[in-house]
């Protein structure tokens, strides 16, 4: 058994308990598998184990030592399987920093310092969920719009943009939908991006006041307002911006910004992921009985409201999706033709207050079926409504992904409101 006497000061390894992870169902050649991966992305590795790894991984908890689970595999499998062989997983797990852990809080620390450190946050997906070279990147993306009528440019940039954060390759052509209806020559001067914290945040908007790396060349921080933003808020406002540097719900909006604004004369950024409104539906309360969400964002509101008028347009841009359903969030029903019919209904119910602008009826009626459809980008929407005057939308795309095998839906949409 792994222990301080034979392996270097890793007795916390005898109990393994794994950090938060992301299972998810994967086919190889030899049938069904998982893959496990960081959701935070602080590991970036994505490792591979057989169906029946699950339920040797879920023992895994903290509260059982090797021998606990070697017991339990022989009594839920009728087989005897070496203490060597756990322990190589358990070394695998804690290698990869997927293990609470003196491995993962050194590795944590470094990834944090480096960050920190760094003037610019890093393309983190460049070349593995969409090209990595400009020329590549700019075909990939153009191929989003083609064949088929595009929409009217705007006389003006919009106030507010809402397009999906779901993988190009799912979303493409709704990502194009909501981009094509900006006039390059013609940008706003600022785009707040208002993205979304897929990992637990303590407060409820975490700013990042760096540039984003792009295969485009970087998009730029507004840092002066980042800074007064955080001296008038606090310190809470950027003090965990280290989740920036896993969430690809801003830097894929960058991505699109800088093809759609190549000009050095583009928009500047502002970087912010909301957190879940989760805590506030389970303690039956709106946002606007949050006084930590209700101060911050009267302080954003008039904060830009003062930088327009000196500097030109905002535009608000809602980096979100809309309902995760099925198996693979959680759900105990495969996703049917009925459900996605009933998915659609809901989401467009949804979409319908938020063009109206309706931000309280928009939250409400999520709270109301108590998010029943895991709608990711709530926060997100509710705060650009928030922050636009009388705003008034329109539905620009919507769409579904649906798992070929009924495990997952995801939709999403693209409104303006100009």
């Amino acid at each position: 058994m792994i222990s301080e006497a034979n392996d270097g000061n890793k007795a916390w390894l005898d109990r393994p308990k794994l950090r938060p992870v992301e299972v998810i169902p994967i086919q190889t050649r030899d049938g069904e598998g998982i893959g496990l991966r960081d959701p935070s992305r602080i590991s970036p590795q994505t490792l591979l184990f057989s169906r029946a790894a699950a339920a040797v991984l879920a023992l895994f908890d903290g509260t059982n030592d090797l021998r606990d689970v070697q017991a339990a595999i022989q009594r839920g499998y009728g087989e005897l399987v070496g203490i060597e062989v756990i322990e190589g997983l358990v070394r695998a797990l804690d290698e990869n920093h997927f293990l609470e852990g003196q491995t993962f809080d050194r590795f944590f620390e470094r990834e944090l310092a480096e960050f920190e450190a760094a003037p610019i946050r890093p393309a983190m997906l460049a070349g593995q969920a969409y090209a990595g070279q400009p020329e590549a990147l700019a075909e990939e993306l153009e191929s989003y719009g083609r064949d088929r009528e595009k929409g009217p440019l705007l006389d003006a940039p919009p106030r507010g943009l809402v397009a999906p954060h779901i993988d190009f390759q799912r979303g493409g052509p709704c990502y194009a939908r909501a981009y094509e209806c900006l006039d390059p020559e013609s940008p706003p001067a600022l785009v707040v991006i208002l993205g979304t914290a897929h990992n637990p945040v303590r407060g409820p908007l975490v700013l990042c006041a760096k540039d984003f790396e792009t295969p485009f060349g970087p998009a730029r921080c507004e840092s002066g307002l980042a800074a007064e933003m955080s001296a008038r808020i606090g310190p809470d406002l950027t003090a965990e911006a280290f989740v920036h540097r896993g969430e690809h719900s801003v830097e894929f909006q960058a991505v699109w910004l800088k093809h759609r604004f190549p000009k050095d004369h583009g928009p500047l950024i502002l970087p912010f992921l909301t957190a879940s409104f989760f805590p506030l539906m389970a303690a039956g309360r709106s946002p606007m009985e949050s006084p930590p969400f209700e101060g911050a964002l009267a302080i954003i509101r008039a904060l830009l409201q003062e930088w327009a008028r000196a500097n030109g347009p905002v535009m608000i841009l809602a980096s979100v999706d809309l309902s995760h359903v099925g198996p693979q969030f959680g759900d105990q029903f495969p996703v049917s033709a009925a459900v996605r019919d009933d998915v659609r209904s809901y989401d467009l119910q949804l979409l319908d207050q938020a063009a109206r602008g309706d931000h309280e009826a928009f939250y409400q009626t999520v709270a109301g079926a108590r998010d029943r459809t895991h709608v990711c980008g709530l926060a997100s929407i509710y705060t650009m409504l928030r922050l636009i005057d009388e705003p008034a939308g329109r539905l620009l795309d919507y769409d579904q992904w649906i798992d070929p095998n009924g495990q997952g839906l995801v939709s999403f949409s693209s409104m303006v409101f100009p």
